[in-house]
């Protein structure tokens, strides 16, 4: 697997297959603020409004870069829409 070892994407994998179906999630900012490098970085306002935070002791030996977002086809085609 592409991502094996990577904590977050390992407990990301795990949900997606205890939900049976991807996960989609926006990122942590604001509209037009620049994306947090750490989760002590995601404003209150993020914070203070959602239902769940995953624990971030996954963040550990976190580069800091914005993660990357594939779109996988039904052809196996996979297309980079962030990275």
């Amino acid at each position: 697997m592409l991502w094996k070892g990577i904590p977050m994407m390992d407990f990301c994998l795990r949900l997606a297959e205890k939900f049976g179906r991807p996960i989609v999630s926006t990122s942590a900012n604001i509209s037009g603020q620049p994306s947090p490098k750490k989760y002590k970085d995601i404003p209150e306002e993020i914070t203070g409004a959602v239902d769940y935070i995953v624990d971030a002791r996954l963040e550990a030996g976190s580069t800091g870069e914005a993660s990357q977002i594939f779109k996988i086809g039904l052809d196996g085609e996979v297309e980079i829409i962030r990275g």
